[in-house]
């Protein structure tokens, strides 16, 4: 088997594991449903622009140009493949909703619950030292901790303080 043929037949398959048709994935890369089907019969190599277009939408470019998918577990089930599959191409309310009920948790939130955080969060300084650490504004306001999945605020929260909160890698955010 050659470069094309090997890349056609990987890039057919990341298509259909973003579940996109052909005509689909050409549009939202850039081409002409025609082309798309020149690529996955290697009649044809994306070029640069498509190729980040691919990844953008998820694909895995690497794996695409190499046969080498590095991000796939080797020690996991059929089941468990098939789990992080559908959960990596979820949306977040469904991520949020899976991990609830994986973790016990009740699978429909009511207004005033939330799982337990897996590590507390961290509270600056700034805001341990003003008084309002855990304080809430806003109606129905919460926020809602989960590990490593990720947080999600709800509700109307104002932030009279100025305090700045930290997310991610390091930058800040008022």
């Amino acid at each position: 088997m050659d470069f094309s043929s090997l890349s056609a037949a990987l890039l057919k398959e990341e298509r259909k594991r973003l579940r996109l048709n052909q005509a689909e994935i050409a549009g939202k890369c850039g081409v002409s449903r025609e082309i798309w089907g020149r690529y996955e019969r290697g009649a044809a190599v994306p070029g640069g622009e498509v190729l980040k277009a691919l990844a953008d939408l998820g694909a895995d470019v690497q794996y695409i140009l190499t046969g080498v998918n590095r991000a796939a577990p080797h020690d996991l089930t059929a089941d468990e493949l098939e789990l992080l599959e559908l959960f990596r191409t979820a949306s977040l309310a469904r991520k949020m909703e899976a991990v609830r009920v994986l973790s016990g948790g009740p699978s429909t939130p009511s207004p005033d619950s939330s799982p337990p955080p897996k590590k507390a969060p961290s509270v600056s300084r700034a805001k341990a030292a003003s008084g309002n650490a855990g304080k809430q504004s806003g109606k129905g306001a919460k926020q809602v901790f989960h590990g490593p999945v990720g947080q999600a605020v709800e509700g109307g929260i104002t932030n009279h303080q100025g305090v700045t909160f930290n997310v991610g890698n390091g930058k800040s955010k008022e």
